[in-house]
This record gives C-alpha cells, sequence and structure tokens, in this order.
C-alpha cells in the first residue's frame, strides 16, 4: 500500500470529496456478476429475460432488471479493507465521502447503508449508465473540475482520473502509472493478495485432482494404460473443473463463510468472476473434445458425469445430504469410465 501527499495546494483538501468506486475498489468483485451468478442458482428461469431486457434496452435496462430480479445481500461482499480504512481517514478529517459507481444506484444504496460510512450514492439508472466518461462529466458537473478526488480500479477509470483532483488506485503498477499521468496518485494498493497464477491454481482445486485419477486406476490394475484412457481422464478433469468452480460462482456467499475461503480466488475476489465464467467454458470445451475421440460407448456414462456434476453446481447446497450423495454419485462413475477406457 502506497500513499503520497497531495500536490496541489490551492484547494483545502478537507473541502475535496472522496468518491469511491464500488467493483473491484470497495468490493474485490463485480456485484453485476454477483446478481447474475447468484441468479443461476436460485432462480435460473430469470436469466433469458435479462438476455431480453439487454437487448431490448442496453446495459442500464439490464443492470435494473437484474436488481429487480434480486438484491443481493451486502454483508456476503469482499470488502477492501485498505479502502474502508481511507474512507474512514477521510471522514475524519471532515471531508464527505460518495459511493460512485456504475452498478445500479439501488444496488449502491444497499451497500452503503450497509457501510455506513457514505454521505451520498451516485449510481446508474435505467437511461443512465454511470461509468467511463459519463461517471467523469458527472462529477465534474456536481463538484467542478479538479476538485475531487477518485478511489477506482480499472482502464475505464483513466477518464474520471483525468478530471479529478487526485487519484487513488486499487490495481496494478502500470495501472497507477497510467493514472498518474492523469492526476496525482494519493494512494496505491494491489487488488488481489495473492499472484494471478496462484489464484488460477487455486481455483482449478488440485486438492481434488486424485477423484479424476479414479479414471485411471482400473488400467493400472491392468498393468496397461493406453491414450484411450489418458483421454479419459483429461475428459473427466476438464468437465469436473468447469463444475467445481461453476459450484463456486454461484454459491459465493457460502463459500466465505468457509474456513479455507481465502484459497478460493472468486470468493475471496482475487480472480474477476468474469475470468471464472471464461475458466467454466475452456474447461468444459476440453473435456468434451476429449470425449468427441473416445468410444460412443463412454458417452452415456459422459452425460451422466455431466448430469451430476451440472446438479451439484447449481441445485445443491455445498456439504448438503443431496451433494454428498451426487458425490459419490460422481465418484461410481469415473471408476466406470475407467473400466470401459481399460477395456
Amino acid at each position: 500500500m502506497d500513499r503520497a501527499s497531495n500536490s496541489n495546494s490551492t484547494i483545502d483538501p478537507a473541502a475535496v470529496p472522496l468518491c469511491v468506486d464500488l467493483d473491484g475498489t470497495l468490493v474485490r468483485s463485480d456485484t453485476l456478476w454477483e446478481t447474475i451468478l447468484q441468479l443461476a442458482k436460485r432462480r435460473p428461469g430469470a436469466i433469458v429475460p435479462l438476455i431480453g431486457r439487454y437487448l431490448s434496452g442496453g446495459r442500464s435496462a439490464f443492470k435494473s432488471a437484474a436488481v429487480d430480479a434480486l438484491v443481493i445481500d451486502p454483508a456476503a461482499l469482499p470488502y477492501h479493507d485498505d479502502v474502508l480504512a481511507e474512507i474512514r481517514r477521510a471522514r475524519a478529517g471532515g471531508r464527505p465521502v460518495l459511493l460512485v459507481t456504475g452498478a445500479n444506484e439501488r444496488l449502491a444504496q444497499a451497500v452503503a447503508d450497509h457501510v455506513g460510512l457514505f454521505d451520498g450514492v451516485i449510481g446508474s439508472r435505467l437511461g443512465s449508465n454511470n461509468t467511463g466518461q459519463d461517471k467523469a462529466d458527472e462529477l465534474s458537473r456536481r463538484y467542478g473540475l479538479r476538485r475531487f478526488d477518485y478511489f477506482g480500479n480499472s482502464h475505464a477509470d483513466l477518464k474520471v482520473w483525468a478530471q479529478s483532483h487526485a487519484a487513488l488506485v486499487i490495481g496494478s503498477s502500470r495501472l497507477k502509472e497510467q493514472a498518474g499521468q492523469r492526476a496525482p496518485v494519493a494512494f496505491h494498493a494491489p487488488a488481489a493478495t495473492v499472484g494471478r497464477g496462484r489464484a488460477i491454481l487455486q481455483a482449478l482445486r488440485p486438492l481434488c485432482w486424485p477423484l479424476d485419477f479414479l479414471v485411471v486406476l482400473p488400467s493400472l490394475a491392468v498393468g496397461h494404460v493406453g491414450r484411450i484412457t489418458i483421454t479419459a481422464f483429461i475428459g473427466v478433469w476438464g468437465i469436473a473443473a468447469a463444475f467445481r468452480i461453476l459450484g463456486e460462482l454461484t454459491d459465493l456467499p457460502a463459500f466465505r463463510k468457509r474456513p479455507d475461503s481465502a484459497r478460493h480466488p472468486f470468493a475471496a475476489g482475487n480472480l474477476p468472476l468474469s475470468q471464472g465464467v471464461g475458466m467454466v467454458v475452456a474447461s468444459f470445451l476440453i473435456g468434451c473434445t476429449c470425449f468427441a475421440f473416445a468410444p460412443w460407448d463412454l458417452l452415456p456414462w459422459v452425460g451422466g458425469f455431466v448430469a451430476a456434476s451440472l446438479a451439484r453446481a447449481i441445485l445443491c447446497r455445498s456439504g448438503s445430504t443431496l451433494d454428498r450423495g451426487l458425490a459419490v454419485v460422481q465418484i461410481a462413475i469415473r471408476l466406470a469410465i475407467g473400466t470401459l477406457a481399460a477395456g
């Protein structure tokens, strides 16, 4: 964490509002993705109408419809401790602090009410998407050019920093450098608590890989591990990895309550939720591609494995009786696939 004194001495620092972004800054997550993923588990039928609202009304309509469908629990979000500390510091100095976000204003207000440290909220509304240049122009209109400090985390915030009195940055050193070309950088902290490579490995859950290795056991028992067995193992691993990640993404509040929550990168906010969705798609495609070259008699078992994995990820609460029962079914299917692959 880096903090610098403000180089602009012509403005009383106590009179400069501190404007704080929500997604990726105040919270180590994206509240829109949180809403969509929780809806996928609780009310999957609501996803298609949301897509329709996006196509017919654009991004602001999509955000509004998502909040109409579900307002996520602000208490279940992962907050950035360094940002909260800076907000408290600003309030102690008598400065006004506002939550200024591209998220829907109703959701932003719920977060602000929970945190209890904000004097006001500026968010997106139906017909108005409060991001990038629109956010910069709105803040300059309200407070004046170079008369507000802005706390942000993304390249979209560069347009806001270009009009701000000082930049407070959550993100990489490169982002800090870019922000510094537009406004004095008063604060900088990294976005994640672990490196990206380690976070990706955590997301793939290597401690679960021995379960996927059960596919290979029948071949080891007969003393020959052939091409079909190796292909089947990679296929099962890919499908299992996809649904493990999906299970975390759709049950983030529960994962954040676990003692090992720091080892789950999406729950902890160490990887973007959008990247998690991409990893689900990529892992699933790897698995399906492998089984496209496998014998046909494996496919019914693969279909059963996909169904059991999807049920665990979407329909089951983690640790429930049904969840444990389906886990046993998955083990049996792995062994069945391995037996067929061994010939």
